[in-house]
């Protein structure tokens, strides 16, 4: 979650500076699920690469791609909801089809992280830097 919140702080600042140059905002979709899969080296002499597989990964990819249905830049499972206290504002959208899944899969869209009575938004349409990143944030 910590990483995904610092991208979307770094895109914000990234926007900001691409606004001034008179250039298109980008937009990032980051899905995250949690649960058990397996890391390891793959390939041969000349080619090796680290990966993961699992049906973990499966469905973090397919959440990543309801970031564009639902409009959302960052998207979890109900397994990484969770996993997180409630510092952390979150919208319930939906139920959605995915491939390779045979039951709808909810998810949710981080909105923000709350910090005591200070409320830092980490959404993206937020353009001021967020003391939310300074701090661990992790469950």
């Amino acid at each position: 979650m910590r990483a995904a919140l610092a991208m979307r702080e770094a895109l914000e600042e990234c926007n900001e500076e691409l606004a001034l140059a008179g250039q298109p905002a980008l937009r990032v979709g980051i899905g995250l699920h949690r649960g058990v899969a397996v890391a390891g080296v793959i390939g041969s002499e000349e080619l090796v690469e680290f990966t993961v597989i699992g049906s973990t990964v499966n469905l973090a990819s397919r959440v990543e791609h309801l970031t564009r249905r639902h409009a959302a830049d960052i998207l979890i499972t109900a397994a990484v909801r969770e996993a997180l206290d409630a510092r952390f504002a979150l919208q319930e959208l939906p139920a959605a089809a995915v491939a390779g899944i045979s039951e709808p899969v909810v998810t949710y869209a981080v909105e923000c992280v709350r910090l005591g009575t200070l409320e830092a938004r980490v959404a993206t349409h937020t353009r001021h830097r967020s003391p939310a990143l300074d701090l661990d944030i992790t469950p």
